[in-house]
């Protein structure tokens, strides 16, 4: 049965090469060694650290607590303040409306002083120089209908200006 093939174990013919992860690891010991023989005036010492940050950190835990129960408060009454007020600010706001509606209706109704709109369209037939200030001259077809009713009147009476 023997045609050739040897039963040998695995490695005996091929060097014995250290793997990869072999070569990586550390062989300083001392790294992983932990101290054990720590003092008891250490250990004490760091007790009463430790405890100190945790009576720190209860005290810091319970202003979170004060502070958020304020803010809760203060939103609270935020919300009742400003629904208190909605009402008040709806008043204004149409008071407001209103105030514009009026001083609109002010400025586009005719006073003494005021031109007259008038429906027809007025030109300039004859030059001439206007008797208010800062008016100058008016020129041949010029529209003069932004005067008053009785100063168009009296325009084309004297055939200075003629309608349409």
């Amino acid at each position: 049965m023997d045609k050739g093939i040897k039963n040998e174990k695995a490695g005996a013919s091929t060097p014995a090469i250290p793997s990869k992860v072999e070569g990586t690891q550390s062989s300083d010991q001392s790294k992983l060694d932990l101290n054990t023989n720590t003092s008891s005036e250490e250990v004490k010492k760091l007790q009463g650290e430790l405890d100190a940050k945790e009576s720190e950190i209860i005290s810091l835990k319970e202003d979170l607590k004060a502070k958020t129960e304020q803010i809760v408060a203060l939103e609270t009454e935020h919300r009742e303040f400003k629904d208190k007020l909605k009402p008040e600010i709806e008043k204004i706001q149409t008071e407001n409306k209103d105030l514009k509606a009026q001083v609109e209706k002010l400025q586009s109704g005719s006073g003494k002083n005021e031109p007259v709109k008038t429906e027809g369209k007025f030109t300039v037939i004859a030059s001439f120089r206007g008797n208010q200030d800062g008016e100058g001259i008016f020129n041949i077809g010029d529209d003069v209908s932004h005067l008053s009713a009785e100063r168009l009147k009296s325009l084309v009476d004297r055939e200075l200006v003629k309608e349409g």
